[in-house]
């Protein structure tokens, strides 16, 4: 298909007279940018202007193309193999992630997630409620069919060797605990006992010395026998 010229007549007013010249302006059928300035469109062979002509058209015209404005009451839409992405400091923003509406409030520090409100029609930032997913009593090392481990929510410490263990409990739910004793009270408790023992051989030593000047009985002196007075002890000359 021969491109057509077309014949612009452009009128000068003079002072004398009115005066005018034609000229052959280029038709052209589809734009190539800055290249086919001052050209005129014309229809194709399906009677229509080709989108690249049109301004804000698609076609084949560069995504660069696209300049600042609203674009309302239209469905856009990324189809099979397409992709909208970014480079550099460009910005993507969107008010809804998969239908849910994400632009209900920000971050106010560190940590917060985007959380599913009730309905699950809406996300907000917020801090993370921490909660298992199995209710008390269920095994933590099979469940399901097949038994596979599960991984739940647990209170970990740290052991001796820096490893992070998880605490135990007894079958009633009781935590399990041992207790360790410091040297220091291991050595009160060595004084303590050394000191009942030296009184158990004190009150042997009387109970023997009584009895053999038989001012008293030896069982006298027995911590057990509550049914009698524990009995003085006088010195003979």
């Amino acid at each position: 298909m021969a491109k057509p010229s077309i014949k612009v007549r452009q009128f000068v007013l003079d002072t004398s007279s009115l005066l005018y010249f034609e000229q052959d302006v280029a038709g052209v059928l589809t734009s190539s940018g800055v290249t086919s300035a001052g050209s005129y469109p014309y229809l194709g062979p399906t009677g229509q202007l080709d989108p690249s002509v049109i301004p804000g058209g698609g076609g084949s015209s560069s995504f660069s193309a696209v300049t600042t404005g609203t674009n309302t009451n239209q469905v856009l839409t990324v189809g099979n193999s397409s992709i909208f992405s970014y480079s550099g400091t460009g910005v993507i923003n969107a008010n809804q992630i998969g239908t849910i509406n994400v632009s209900g409030n920000l971050p106010v520090h560190e940590g917060q997630l985007l959380i599913s409100q009730p309905g699950n029609t809406e996300a907000v930032w917020a801090d993370p409620f921490v909660q298992g997913v199995y209710v008390p009593g269920t095994n933590v090392t099979a469940v399901g069919s097949p038994a596979v481990p599960i991984n739940p929510v647990l209170i970990g410490a740290q052991d001796p060797t820096n490893l992070l263990q998880n605490l135990h409990v007894d079958a009633s739910g009781n935590l399990l605990t041992s207790l360790k004793v410091s040297e220091s009270d291991v050595t009160q408790q060595d004084i303590l006992m050394q000191i009942l023992a030296e009184v158990r051989a004190m009150r042997r030593m009387f109970a023997i010395f009584a009895e053999e000047t038989g001012q008293a009985r030896a069982s006298d002196f027995d911590p057990q026998n509550t049914a009698e007075a524990t009995p003085e002890i006088g010195l003979q000359n």
